[in-house]
């Protein structure tokens, strides 16, 4: 959610640079806005497939921190 915020947050500050003799950083801040949307896309898949690989290897970790007997 913050990288989407944020992203929304750079693209308006392109936008409103844009035109006034600052493209060349209107640019710079337009291609920071995408980067940060691209995070905000791939940041659930990253947390579901986080969340699958724990769950299938929780038994595993458990058995292994268990203490011995």
């Amino acid at each position: 959610m913050v990288a989407s915020i944020h992203s929304h947050l750079l693209m308006e500050a392109a936008v409103e640079m844009d035109g006034t003799g600052q493209e060349q950083q209107a640019a710079q801040t337009e291609a920071q806005g995408i980067a940060w949307m691209k995070i905000g896309d791939e940041i659930p898949a990253v947390l579901i497939a986080y969340a699958q690989t724990l769950t299938t290897h929780l038994p595993a970790v458990r058995r292994a921190c268990a203490p011995a007997s």
